[in-house]
């Protein structure tokens, strides 16, 4: 069984699947991933992660086939952003 991390830039994402095993925490599998590890610059505590769009705490159990997502600040709310561009 498996479980995969992912990361989300604006153009790109990028994926890593590892196996899964019995107990496994979603905190486990971010200081197991390289991915997360070059991304918080090894403070995998302050990650905003979830897991298929719900924020999760690192403590949450992982179950097969779960897809844990690496959230990053957004540089400009999305609200704005549309206003802007109806305003044209």
């Amino acid at each position: 069984m498996n479980f995969e991390i992912v990361y989300a830039e604006s153009r790109n994402a990028t994926r890593e699947i590892h196996a899964l095993s019995a107990g496994l925490t979603v905190g486990d599998a971010l200081r197991s991933s390289p991915l997360a590890q070059a991304l918080s610059g090894g403070l995998i505590e302050s990650l905003d992660v979830g897991i298929f769009g719900e924020r999760c705490a690192h403590s949450r159990v992982l179950k097969a086939g779960d897809r844990i997502e690496l959230y990053r600040d957004l540089s400009v709310d999305p609200k704005t952003q549309r206003r802007a561009r109806a305003k044209g």
